[in-house]
């Protein structure tokens, strides 16, 4: 698939990853909607030029990069999905021009030795999606006014970097952390909240019961009462009642009169 690209922020904004808790929903509404879910400390939401948004921390290393990559609805010729070697051989490609091309100047950061750690096929919302865990030494400036808590330095970083495969079109969604902290489960648990369909329908996968909770569910399990916590729905399904079988008012049902199987001839020989 042949893209065309024009920002280098789609790389450059892999950071820090969170601690386990209890996680936001972000929801996009414009034209192109899409909705993840993000850490309820990550407070810091930056829409660029180019249609990506920015959630995460100040700092600008913290959080995780969203945009439509590549759309025939902008007049671009994104080409055919390929295969899935294919298509992963092509977020590398890309991955690697975003390093390279990184400078002070526009992206108020360089990015060196970028390696491949991992590389794997699989879905998200029901699309096909590629993503490669990478490596990378990021310079950076401290100067970036999109985050005011940026502090220049040298930092190791790793991330994962994944196209989202819809149709001709093509989503970027990047996730990170500094080298010594990287969660690579919890990022792919960030990863699989997001959806471009029905986005309105997330539930918290991040939610954690406390002990209370737990101590009350397991009470409650005792006596076989429903202690599912899944309140994300309104759709009641009504089953219909089986009817009661019509019975005579003449009859003392509670002392039916029982009738004897054999015949009269042999009652009476």
């Amino acid at each position: 698939m042949k893209l065309i690209f024009f920002s280098i922020i789609a790389f450059s904004m892999i950071g820090l990853i969170f601690p386990s808790g209890i996680a936001e929903i972000f929801i996009d509404e414009s034209d192109y909607p899409f909705s993840i879910q993000y850490p309820s400390d990550w407070n810091h939401i930056v829409e660029d030029e180019f249609g990506g948004v920015w959630i995460g921390k100040g700092d600008g290393r913290e959080g995780m990069y969203i945009r439509l990559e590549c759309s025939e609805s902008f007049g671009w010729d994104c080409g055919q999905a390929g295969a899935d070697y294919q298509e992963i051989n092509l977020l590398k490609d890309d991955d690697q021009w975003y390093c390279e091309n990184a400078t002070m100047q526009e992206n108020y950061m360089t990015c060196k030795n970028l390696k491949f750690l991992d590389e794997y096929a699989h879905q998200l919302d029901g699309y096909r999606a590629v993503t490669v865990l990478e490596e990378s030494t990021t310079l950076d400036s401290g100067k970036n006014p999109d985050f005011p808590d940026s502090k220049a330095g040298r930092y190791q970083a790793v991330g994962l970097s994944t196209y989202v495969l819809v149709g001709n079109d093509i989503w970027y969604v990047g996730i990170g952390n500094e080298a010594d902290k990287f969660d690579q489960e919890l990022s792919e648990k960030i990863l699989s909240t997001f959806k471009l369909n029905n986005v309105y329908a997330q539930e918290d996968i991040f939610y954690e019961p406390t002990w209370f909770e737990n101590l009350i569910n397991a009470i409650m399990s005792l006596f076989g009462w429903n202690t599912s916590t899944d309140t994300t729905s309104s759709v009641v399904i009504e089953t219909p009642m089986e009817e009661e079988p019509h019975r005579d008012p003449n009859i003392d049902w509670d002392n039916p009169i029982i009738i004897d199987p054999r015949g009269f001839d042999d009652l009476f020989p």
